[in-house]
């Protein structure tokens, strides 16, 4: 079996105000996935492609959580 890896991040703004558009900690994880897989070429329905077969992992970190 054939595996590929794909490392790639996302950082949002830190200067955006996120309750004053409404949004919520969803929306800021959809984002900075949207990000990373538009870097990695991949979109969300590739992903959903993959997972038919249990072929994706994702893992989320936050460098200095509060």
């Amino acid at each position: 079996m054939n595996k590929t890896y794909i490392l790639d991040g996302a950082q949002t703004d830190f200067e955006r105000n996120w309750t004053k558009e409404g949004k919520g900690v969803v929306a800021l994880l959809k984002e900075a996935m949207t990000d990373g897989l538009q870097d990695a070429c991949l979109s969300f329905e590739d992903i959903i492609e993959l997972n038919k077969d249990n072929r994706v992992a994702c893992y989320v970190g936050n460098f200095i959580a509060e």
